[in-house]
């Protein structure tokens, strides 16, 4: 019996699939002696596919600048332990209206 092996392309589009198609011949034979068939299997040349991959494209780093000196920027923590800074008294204040500060 002769055969022909070939690669199912996929839908991969990254993917370049090889179009190499193998013959393979089995031959079975029956032994002569008992009801055993024996199959063999011809050589081949080629045993696998060879498919390529493309790879994607490799992202490009892009860096931000920051000027720490400018105000919007609080390298001193400040901000953070004291944000009452408008309010006259910040306990009664926000005792009245826990959102007095508008932080």
């Amino acid at each position: 019996h002769n055969y022909t092996v070939e690669e199912v392309k996929g839908s991969d589009a990254t993917v370049t699939y090889d179009t190499m198609k193998a013959n393979v011949t089995v031959t079975v034979k029956h032994d002569g002696t008992a009801k055993v068939l024996i199959a063999t299997v011809g050589d081949i040349a080629d045993k696998e596919f060879n498919n390529r991959v493309t790879p994607p494209d490799e992202p490009k780093f892009q860096p931000e600048k920051y000027v720490v000196s400018e105000e919007k920027f609080d390298i001193t923590g400040d901000k953070l332990v004291d944000d009452d800074k408008e309010l006259a008294d910040k306990y009664a204040d926000t005792n009245a209206n826990p959102y007095a500060d508008d932080a």
